[in-house]
C-alpha cells in the first residue's frame, strides 16, 4: 500500500511539474508584454446632422458635420439634398447637381470615417462616425 501511494505522489509530482513548464512560458510572455510601451490605438469621432427648420417665411435644410471643434454646413432653402450636395465638396466630394446622401457619404468615408450609429428623432437625423487617429 506505501508502494502506491509513493507512486501516486510521484506522479503527481511530474504532471505538476509538466504543467508548471507548460504555464510559465506563458507567464514571462506576459511579464514581458506588460513592460512594453504599446499604444492602444485612439479614436476620432464626428456627426453628420441634418435638420430642417422653420424659419420666417419657409423652411431651412442644414446638414452639420462636426469633427471636434470644427463646424462645416451646408445650408439650403429649397430641400435636404440641396443642403448635402453643398456640404458635399467642402469634404472633399463631387459638387454635381446629382449629389446626394450617397455621394456625400463616400467623400466621408475616403477620408478614413466609418459609420457607427444612426439615429432619427422629430428634429432631424444624426450620424455618428468614427476612425483611428492620424
Amino acid at each position: 500500500m506505501k508502494a502506491l501511494h509513493w507512486i501516486f505522489v510521484a506522479s503527481f509530482a511530474i504532471v505538476g511539474i509538466l504543467l508548471a513548464n507548460m504555464i510559465q512560458p506563458t507567464v514571462a510572455q506576459q511579464q514581458a508584454g506588460s513592460g512594453a510601451t504599446a499604444q492602444q490605438p485612439q479614436f476620432e469621432y464626428a456627426t453628420l446632422t441634418e435638420t430642417a427648420t422653420e424659419e420666417g417665411a419657409g423652411t431651412v435644410y442644414l446638414a452639420t458635420w462636426n469633427n471636434g471643434p470644427i463646424d462645416i454646413i451646408g445650408r439650403s432653402t429649397n430641400s435636404m439634398q440641396d443642403a448635402q450636395r453643398r456640404l458635399s465638396p467642402q469634404l472633399g466630394g463631387l459638387t454635381d447637381s446629382r449629389t446626394n446622401l450617397g455621394m456625400l457619404l463616400t467623400a466621408i468615408g475616403q477620408d478614413g470615417w466609418r459609420l457607427v450609429e444612426s439615429t432619427g428623432s422629430d428634429t432631424g437625423i444624426t450620424r455618428v462616425f468614427i476612425r483611428v487617429a492620424r
